[in-house]
């Protein structure tokens, strides 16, 4: 029986919780692999997330820091690429690239990613 891989982002209010109603409803003997960004990835990439985690959190708090972050959330398309988003997923790609095991992500920029 083909098992089902999990990759959460920890990241936000709800995406870290996205996949768990998914997993308590599969049986146990069809979940693989459950990891986070944070234990995939390594080296420039796991800092990219850090950094990705703590803009997340100072864009919460509102005022200068919290109008740049929005500004950049909405101009964010998941598709476009660059050197940001290629630092994001080196590790993640690494990781499952060649993984034939179904692979759940934990939100949308994430399956960009790979």
């Amino acid at each position: 029986m083909t098992k089902i891989n999990f990759l959460y982002t920890e990241i936000g209010r709800g995406h870290p919780h996205y996949l768990d109603g998914v997993r308590e409803r599969l049986p146990p003997e069809l979940i693989g692999r459950v990891a986070d960004v944070f234990q995939v990835s390594s080296g420039l990439s796991r800092v990219a997330w850090k950094a990705a985690e703590a803009a997340y959190r100072l864009g919460g708090r509102g005022g200068l820091i919290g109008a740049v972050y929005n500004r950049l959330r909405l101009s964010n398309e998941p598709k476009r690429g660059g050197p940001i988003r290629y630092l994001l997923g080196r590790s993640l790609r690494r990781a499952y690239q060649r993984d034939g095991t179904p692979l759940m992500v934990g939100h949308p920029m994430v399956a960009a990613l790979l």
